[in-house]
């Protein structure tokens, strides 16, 4: 719970890094009713994200754990999308159940959907709708956010691409083969293949992005010749 309210009210930077702020002071940048805003950054506090510069001072600093957020916003999005849309989706899967059953396979019959957007047509699928979501310069925030969360999961621990480029054997795919990424380019995935497979084989890395629900391709550019260590190897490649 209190990992949500940083997140979403953005306490963490309210914090100065290299210095510390009164309860007070990140109540009034963040609009938290101060007694409020102690409890939770108490309670945040014993799993070490925050702390204060001595036991009942008032003045509460960075630790290792809430300053990452600040350092590395792609966390903050990271987090954000964990607390927010994907503990709304969690908390709805037995209301979905009992409405829908299995359903007919529609994305808008999902515990996502019942979460976050009911009142649309059950064909919308989520990255449709998180496109959307939001008014002028807002408008796609959220897909915005998704993109900066899966840049973390892609290059973190063993979900990252270097657990994928080192656990198959990609030049035992042969000459001419075509690798297609159908996760989005928000992933990094492909890029990071296209620069780091090896071998001396010709391949073609394709990118696609969800448009309107359905998978799409983004749009090719000319092959071109690039230089990978000393196998020389050519990508031909399609650019986000």
């Amino acid at each position: 719970m209190s990992l949500d309210v940083l997140s979403s009210f953005n306490v963490f930077s309210a914090v100065p890094l290299d210095g510390s702020a009164s309860y007070s002071e990140v109540a009034s940048k963040v609009g938290i009713p101060e007694d409020m805003l102690r409890r939770i950054l108490r309670q945040s506090m014993t799993q070490r994200i925050f702390a204060e510069t001595a036991p009942g001072s008032g003045r509460i600093v960075h630790t290792a754990a809430s300053a990452v957020f600040v350092k590395k916003p792609q966390w903050h999005s990271w987090v954000g999308h964990n607390v927010d849309e994907c503990n709304r989706s969690v908390v709805r899967v037995v209301d979905s159940i009992r409405r829908y059953g299995d359903g007919d396979g529609e994305p808008g019959q999902t515990p996502f959907a019942l979460a976050m957007y009911p009142d649309f047509p059950k064909e919308t699928p989520w990255f449709q709708w998180a496109a959307q979501e939001g008014e002028g310069e807002k408008q796609g925030w959220r897909m915005r956010r998704f993109g900066e969360a899966m840049s973390v999961i892609s290059s973190e621990g063993s979900f990252g691409s270097s657990a994928l480029q080192k656990n198959y054997d990609w030049s035992g795919l042969g000459p001419g083969a075509t690798m297609v990424d159908v996760s989005s380019p928000l992933s990094g995935v492909i890029s990071y293949l296209g620069s780091r497979c090896t071998g001396d084989n010709e391949y073609k890395f394709v990118s696609r992005h969800i448009a309107d629900g359905r998978c799409t391709p983004i749009r090719s550019v000319a092959p071109q010749a690039t230089s990978h260590s000393s196998s020389q190897r050519r990508f031909l490649s399609c650019a986000a």
